[in-house]
């Protein structure tokens, strides 16, 4: 997996990171590379403020619930015929196998543009069970 900064980066090795975001990103991340044979580019994670009307924050949570990953190649696959529809089987490959736990309706990967392209917003529901428990002493 690639991130667009190095502040990225640093922030999903944090430890600040929900871990169940981070296996649902690592599995977008492996069907990304099979379907495309590149290495999927993780944009966006810890946000300390709302960047567009309509933003619900859970960028802001701590430990961080929400990703965002880049769609160009595969909206540049669904744009041939062969290969058409092929962003809306990862979307769908995604939903179905981590449905969103939490608000009626709402999704674990959205597809969507916010004014700089399209892009998949992937979230953690509230209601998730964490699938790691810490180790306590005693």
């Amino acid at each position: 997996m690639l991130f667009k900064t190095s502040k990225i980066k640093m922030q999903w090795i944090s430890g600040q990171i929900d871990s169940a975001l981070q296996i649902i990103i690592l599995f977008a991340a492996k069907v990304h590379f099979r379907f495309t044979g590149k290495p999927q580019m993780l944009t966006s994670l810890m946000r300390d403020e709302i960047i567009y009307p309509g933003d619900s924050g859970i960028h802001m949570t701590r430990p961080c619930r929400a990703g965002d990953l880049c769609t160009k190649e595969l909206e540049r696959l669904s744009a041939l015929p062969e290969t058409a529809g092929i962003m809306a089987t990862w979307e769908l490959m995604i939903n179905s196998n981590f449905p969103y736990l939490g608000k009626p309706g709402a999704k674990t990967c959205k597809i969507h543009d916010i004014g700089e392209g399209l892009h998949a917003h992937i979230q953690r529901g509230p209601n998730e069970k964490v699938p790691f428990e810490e180790v306590k002493n005693g």
